[in-house]
């Protein structure tokens, strides 16, 4: 069987949207922070956004698939993906739905 190879090698950024430390007071994400940072990536010329996933750290990180499809509204020509996503420790009614 042959493998079929792409004759170009592409490039993506893989980042966590998340509070930086050290810091004082509650974390209150805004979304324009994580339109700049897509739009930067698109504008550098990168091929791929990717979101990664914690949910037991005692820094706080935003769901993955809610920071792709709010990056998705900065750019039309990068893929987004999520590089971590730890399922089996989110409920499972919340992404029953996704699967169907």
């Amino acid at each position: 069987m042959e493998l079929p190879l792409n004759n170009t090698l592409k490039i993506g950024v893989n980042t966590m949207h998340r509070r930086s430390e050290p810091s004082a007071g509650q974390w209150l994400p805004q979304i324009d922070d994580l339109v700049r940072m897509v739009e930067q990536v698109d504008r550098h010329g990168y091929d791929s956004f990717w979101c990664g996933d914690h949910i037991s750290m005692e820094i706080p990180f935003l769901d993955p698939l809610l920071q792709i499809a709010q990056a998705a509204v900065a750019s039309r020509r990068l893929l987004f993906g999520t590089s971590v996503y730890l399922l089996p420790l989110r409920h499972p009614t919340l992404y029953a739905a996704v699967t169907n």
